[in-house]
């Protein structure tokens, strides 16, 4: 009986463990049919930058080299800024923050830069019905 319970109990932890937490920051397409549920994540256009996503970062590091000489020297080295941003419909970007900061001020540089960088080309979708869920 020990045995059968100590397995019964390994099993109910296994199943209500989690290893890692996944970030989705992308949404969930619905499309809702009499038949069935279909889920589509593909785009007909995918967005871009204007000129290119080579453009896209010689003008960010502009603009980031500008506000660096124009303000306090950093040390040398090798600075990594992660930055997440939501392309509006309209080719703007909203909703820009750091989600790595190495400090002395880098993440602040780099935000001020995306803003100040031109409109991008939206994704164009394929027609679905957009339903918007939080998890």
């Amino acid at each position: 009986m020990k045995p059968f319970l100590l397995i019964l109990q390994c099993l109910i932890c296994i199943a209500k463990s989690y290893g890692q937490v996944a970030n989705s920051y992308g949404h969930i397409v619905l499309e809702i049919t009499k038949e069935k549920v279909k889920l589509s994540t593909k785009v007909e256009i995918k967005s871009a930058f204007s000129g290119g996503d080579s453009s896209w970062v010689q003008s960010l590091e502009k603009h980031i080299n500008q506000s660096i000489r124009a303000g306090k020297p950093l040390k040398k080295g090798k600075y990594i800024v992660s930055v997440v941003f939501i392309l509006a419909k309209d080719g703007s970007l909203s909703d820009t923050r750091c989600e790595k900061d190495p400090g002395f001020g880098v993440c602040e540089k780099v935000i001020l830069a995306i803003k100040k960088s031109e409109k991008w080309v939206p994704a164009e979708p394929v027609k679905v019905r957009e339903y918007r869920v939080t998890h």
